[in-house]
């Protein structure tokens, strides 16, 4: 009787279709009758006591062959139970399933905070985290977790300064008129909201009113500002030194529906008006 040691990756297939792979170390490998064109292995539980390798391998892999005392192959536990007994070992004890991810519950709060700074190039500086940027996108684009863009108006987009905070460094403005521009919220509640309406280089014109779809939540009448000046969300003007720690916020303003629109501009005028900054702040 041959012997030889080895040690071999073995695939396992049960009649399923499920593939096991086994790595058995050491083992014995003896031909199984003298002159047999195969090779065995000794593998308890199987009604010969051994297993069979063929000797011509399919498509490149040995292929272990486990009868059973039936005359059919085995299951995959009794396989696993055959291996640990060849190998020495427990038998290995099943992973849990993963538990899924539970599905929000309707009518559950799901968190949002969403910033936007307008400009006219994606790389002109970084965005902080929560943020994202819009060049004059028509709605819908998808972006930073969420769906923005200019509804109507014909905005432009200008790159200012690097130097300034990054909320800062450019806008988009409408020209002689008013611009809608729309968010997509991600359900009905209560909102903060803050604003930067101005730009570092010129002088310019802010104006905005913020809508629940079609019911007016807040509005800014028109000013006109110094360049490096900007409005806040309350109509407060700050410098652009003073406006990134000291901008006030609008809170608590309800939402019945989804979409968020803010209209830049007064119609009929023949200003420029401009929206540097948004950030949009879910409270319940």
């Amino acid at each position: 009787m041959r012997k030889l040691i080895l040690g071999i990756v073995i695939g396992i297939f049960i009649a399923s279709g499920t593939i096991v792979t086994a790595k058995v170390m050491m083992v014995q490998v003896v031909s199984c009758t003298p002159n047999s064109p195969y090779a065995c292995i000794g593998m308890p539980g199987t009604s010969s006591g051994l297993a069979i390798i063929r000797s011509k391998p399919v498509q490149g892999n040995p292929v272990l062959e486990l009868p059973t005392e039936s005359g059919t192959l085995a299951t995959e536990e009794k396989v696993s139970q055959m291996i640990a007994a060849a190998l020495g070992q427990p038998t290995p004890t099943p992973l849990p399933s993963a538990t899924p991810t539970p599905t929000p519950t309707p009518g559950g709060f799901t968190p949002f905070d969403l910033g936007i700074n307008f400009r006219a190039s994606a790389g002109f500086v970084g965005d902080g985290p929560n943020e994202t940027y819009c060049l004059a996108d028509g709605y819908p684009t998808p972006r930073g977790g969420a769906t923005f863009g200019w509804t109507s108006g014909a905005p432009s987009a200008r790159n200012r300064t690097t130097s300034a905070d990054r909320r800062l460094a450019g806008m988009n403005f409408v020209s002689g008129g008013q611009g809608s521009f729309r968010v997509d919220l991600p359900a009905p509640g209560t909102y903060d909201v803050r604003v930067a309406l101005g730009e570092t280089d010129n002088p310019q014109h802010a104006a905005i009113e913020v809508y629940d779809n079609t019911s007016l939540r807040f509005s800014i009448p028109d000013v006109s500002l110094s360049a490096s000046h900007f409005i806040d969300a309350m109509g407060a003007d700050r410098t652009a030194s003073n406006w990134p720690t000291n901008n006030a916020v609008r809170t608590g303003l309800v939402f019945n529906s989804s979409t968020m629109i803010i209209k830049v501009g007064v119609a009929g005028s023949g200003n420029n008006y401009v929206i540097t900054h948004v950030f949009i702040h879910r409270t319940s």
